[in-house]
């Protein structure tokens, strides 16, 4: 039983990319693995495209409906698919002033969510929708040129892609099994509890082996996180979700409202030449600052978080992100809080932190903040790694290069790399 368990946990935030529809017939032709976008050989489809005057029907599963029997062949391990799915529109797809398109999921033929693209939202999401907790997407054209987006695809259905949720029970090696975050998910002092706050959001889907991370708000709402977990950026297109709801009983993500998914800029500034333990050579250098695409809501950008690069030794702290959790499942990379204390003072020397608050995957990115700290946290540092002697590290905000970015001045002088010598601006 416990292998079963172990082996969830490492998949559930699997997704593959099909493109290269038929009408009518096999919707994908292509797939991509979990982690990297390089096709493979196509082995046998699992969804459907019907097409109508105004109106494009996607099912991801199609005939075969969401679960065991949605799972591909070439989805290694597959135990249910089609929980969750976005659109990537061909970029060809062009819109033009005053049109729109409507992407719609049903469940159980009624309307329980939208999202609704104009020309300025499609080309501020890189034409690639939200997220939807569901196998079936209808798309509706309103004016001319949403229309022709919708006879290109009926016409070039390889110009389409979708990305499909799917549960595996992938065998782990001995490299995984010994990693500090697999041992931590089987601590007997596990004390992490459910959380809210509406500055920290989930970062998904990230170049990292769960495909999850942490972000927060800066309080001139620019969006913290680690370095590492923005690979690939550009070709995995992460979106920034706040009001993350539970996940499912058997631990597979569910998303955000598309209200409260946010799409992210290209201009990130990141460095990641460590996750290591503190203090070492090299520690302290991993961190990322982005922005989101469009508006963030203004209760969100209300309680972002003032910065601090100063903390008493042995301070009481909190770290807070979306991390695994074994049981129950559907808490799992949903937003989880614990306590703990630094250990130790901020090496000004490596710009890093230690502590000892319970983390594992899903926290990089994690604020570490002060515990008393009001209604307006008071951060001090980004988590970053475990260690094996089970202190954990952090990038702390006496980095030049990282203050820097979030909102300039005269330490930019002290940051000893170019291209980071000036604020990102999220205009």
């Amino acid at each position: 039983m416990l292998s079963l368990v172990v082996r969830q946990v490492f998949s559930l935030a699997c997704f593959a990319l099909l493109s290269q529809a038929t009408v009518g017939q096999d919707l994908s032709s292509r797939i991509v693995n979990q982690t990297a976008f390089q096709t493979l050989a196509n082995k046998g489809g699992i969804a459907t495209m019907l097409v109508s005057e105004k109106t494009l029907t996607l099912n991801a599963c199609g005939k075969q409906g969401e679960g065991r029997l949605c799972c591909r062949k070439d989805l290694r391990h597959c135990l249910s698919a089609g929980s969750a799915m976005r659109i990537h529109f061909p970029q060809t797809c062009l819109l033009e002033k005053n049109d729109s398109l409507h992407i719609i999921l049903q469940r159980n033929d009624q309307d329980v969510a939208r999202q609704i693209f104009n020309q300025e939202t499609f080309d501020k999401w890189h034409k690639t929708s939200a997220f939807f907790n569901g196998h079936t997407l209808r798309v509706e054209g309103a004016g001319p040129s949403a229309l022709r987006c919708i006879e290109e695809i009926e016409d070039n259905s390889s110009t389409l892609k979708l990305e499909v949720q799917y549960l595996s029970e992938i065998p782990l090696d001995d490299n995984v099994y010994s990693l500090p975050e697999f041992k931590a998910l089987f601590e007997l002092l596990d004390s992490r509890q459910t959380s809210t706050h509406p500055a920290i959001g989930r970062l998904f889907p990230v170049e990292t082996p769960v495909q999850v991370c942490t972000g927060f708000l800066s309080n001139n709402w620019k969006i913290i996180t680690a370095g590492h977990c923005l690979d690939n950026i550009k070709s995995r297109r992460p979106v920034f979700e706040l009001n993350v709801p539970p996940s499912r009983p058997s631990g597979e993500l569910q998303h955000s409202d598309p209200s409260n998914q946010f799409p992210l800029k290209e201009n990130i500034r990141r460095d990641k030449r460590s996750a290591t333990a503190c203090p070492k050579p090299r520690s302290g250098h991993d961190w990322g600052v982005l922005c989101s695409a469009t508006a963030l809501p203004k209760h969100a950008r209300k309680y972002g978080f003032r910065i601090s690069t100063t903390a008493e030794n042995d301070a009481a702290i909190k770290v807070a992100g979306y991390s695994a959790v074994i049981n129950p499942r559907n808490r799992n990379y949903t937003l989880q809080s614990a306590s703990g204390r630094m250990q130790g003072e901020i090496r000004k020397t490596y710009s890093c932190l230690s502590h000892n608050v319970y983390t594992t995957f899903g926290n990089s990115g994690s604020p570490v903040y002060l515990k008393k700290s009001g209604d307006i946290k008071t951060v001090i540092g980004i988590h970053v790694a475990n260690s094996a002697d089970g202190n954990k590290a952090a990038t702390a905000f006496n980095n030049p290069c990282l203050r820097c970015v979030l909102s300039g001045g005269e330490i930019c002088a002290r940051c000893q790399i170019a291209e980071y010598r000036e604020e990102l601006s999220c205009n």
